[in-house]
C-alpha cells in the first residue's frame, strides 16, 4: 500500500500572505488537520496546522490558571483581539518551515512511521517539492480497517 492510494488530493492550500482568519475559514470548510503553504508554482514553503492557530489565541499565562471553566466564551478575543490579529498576522508568522514531507510512493506504514517519530497528525505529500496532497492519521486509519475488514 502507497500513499498515492489513500491521500487527500485537490487540497486547499495557503500561501505566506494568507490572512489568519482566512486559514480559519478554510479549517472550518474542509475539516483539514493541516494546510500546505506553498509559492505562486505551488512548491511546499512550510504547513499550518490548527494548532499553530490555537496556539496565537491561549496566552502563555493560562497554563498557571489551571482551571478554566469560568471562562465562557472568547469575550474580547472574538469583538476586539481577532481583527486586529488579522490585519497584523499572516500564516508567514505562524507556518512551520521546512515541513517533513512524503511523496506518493512512500509505503504507507513508512508514512505512519514518520507521523508517529514526528508526532504530527498530517503530511504534505509532494512530487518534485509540488503539493499534491496530503496524507493525515485518519487516512491511514482507514487503509488499516479496510485491510482488516478484508480478512
Amino acid at each position: 500500500m502507497k500513499v498515492k492510494d489513500f491521500m487527500t488530493q485537490g487540497v486547499v492550500t495557503v500561501t505566506r500572505s494568507t490572512p489568519i482568519l482566512e486559514a480559519m475559514k478554510i479549517f472550518s470548510e474542509h475539516h483539514y488537520g493541516g494546510l500546505p503553504v506553498v509559492d505562486e508554482e505551488d512548491r511546499i514553503l512550510g504547513i499550518v496546522t490548527k494548532k499553530e492557530l490555537l496556539m496565537m489565541f491561549i496566552p502563555d499565562y493560562f497554563d498557571l490558571l489551571g482551571d478554566l471553566s469560568y471562562i465562557e466564551d472568547f469575550g474580547l478575543l472574538k469583538a476586539e483581539v481577532l481583527p486586529e490579529l488579522n490585519q497584523l498576522l499572516v500564516i508567514d508568522d505562524i507556518m512551520i518551515r521546512k515541513p517533513v514531507t512524503v511523496t506518493e510512493e512512500t509505503p504507507l506504514l513508512a508514512a505512519a512511521s514518520v507521523m508517529a517519530h514526528h508526532r504530527l497528525n498530517i503530511l504534505p505529500v509532494v512530487r518534485d517539492d509540488k503539493v499534491v496532497g496530503i496524507i493525515s492519521q485518519m487516512d491511514i486509519c482507514r487503509a488499516v480497517y479496510r485491510v482488516e475488514k478484508k480478512k
